[in-house]
């Protein structure tokens, strides 16, 4: 600046022009609910930070972030008394849920339903663990339908990650029980009027029912005695069904009856 004083003296003052600082900061960021970012800025000597909610500070070039929601942060740079103003945002993403339902008890060999419970979209990773289970049908998200061939404590997992986050693994156990082994016998041949045992010696704990009743000494018992007459010429054949359950699993079992017509002696005289 320089300006004449009335004595026709010329003054001159120097005036120093500062540059605005040009800060740069880290870019926009997405982090997972719980966890934190750090915040970086350059390009000035001091730094001020707002809001401060979720900062861990309010000054300095490097600050630790952990929003409970998505939040946009300013930060002013200063140099030699000039300012510049940035901001940068840090995204909050869901993590999702990994809970599921799946039926229990179960027989060996039958399809088990699994629904997924969580808050994930279908799009997410799923990633199942049906210890040694069968797929029969579903993918990704499900519904399932998975069957064991052994019995036991089956352990069932789940992990879901989406958008960078990933849940807590979800543990379940399914118990499989053995399906009980139905035994009607040897297919049996006979004459008409005499009698023969079917089935098999009993196994404590199971029920048993046979079809159809017809001749049968008990058909709610596991080796019952069927006493079926045959008033014709011709070899008949009867098929018995023994049901095996322990109440929860069944299996099937059939015997063949056949019964062979008794002569009749018959003479002229």
């Amino acid at each position: 600046i320089t300006y004449t004083l009335p004595t026709g003296c010329i003054n001159t003052i120097p005036v120093t022009v500062n540059l605005r600082p040009a800060i740069t900061l880290s870019p926009n960021v997405s982090i997972c609910e719980g966890d934190s970012t750090i915040l970086t800025a350059a390009g000035a000597t001091t730094y001020s930070w707002a809001p401060g909610t979720g900062l861990s500070a309010t000054t300095g070039a490097n600050v630790t972030a952990a929003p409970a929601t998505n939040s946009t942060y300013y930060v002013t740079g200063t140099t030699l008394g000039c300012n510049a103003i940035d901001s940068v945002t840090v995204t909050i993403n869901t993590v999702p849920t990994a809970t599921f339902s799946a039926a229990s008890p179960v027989c060996e060999g039958s399809n088990t339903p699994i629904a997924y419970l969580g808050s994930a979209l279908g799009t997410a990773n799923y990633t199942w663990g049906f210890d040694g289970g069968t797929i029969a049908s579903g993918s990704a998200q499900g519904p399932y339908q998975v069957n064991w061939s052994t019995a036991g404590i089956k352990n069932l997992t789940l992990t879901v990650a989406e958008n960078g986050c990933s849940s807590t693994p979800f543990t379940t156990t399914v118990t499989v029980i053995a399906v009980p082994v139905s035994n009607a016998g040897a297919d049996v041949t006979y004459c008409s009027g005499d009698s023969t045992q079917l089935g098999s010696a009993n196994t404590v704990g199971y029920t048993y029912n046979w079809l159809p009743v017809t001749d049968l000494s008990n058909s709610a018992v596991s080796n019952p005695t069927v006493s079926l007459t045959n008033a014709t010429n011709a070899i008949s054949t009867t098929n018995y069904i023994v049901t095996t359950s322990d109440n929860i699993c069944s299996s099937t079992d059939t015997v063949s009856v056949t019964v062979v017509p008794v002569p009749v002696a018959t003479f002229v005289r």
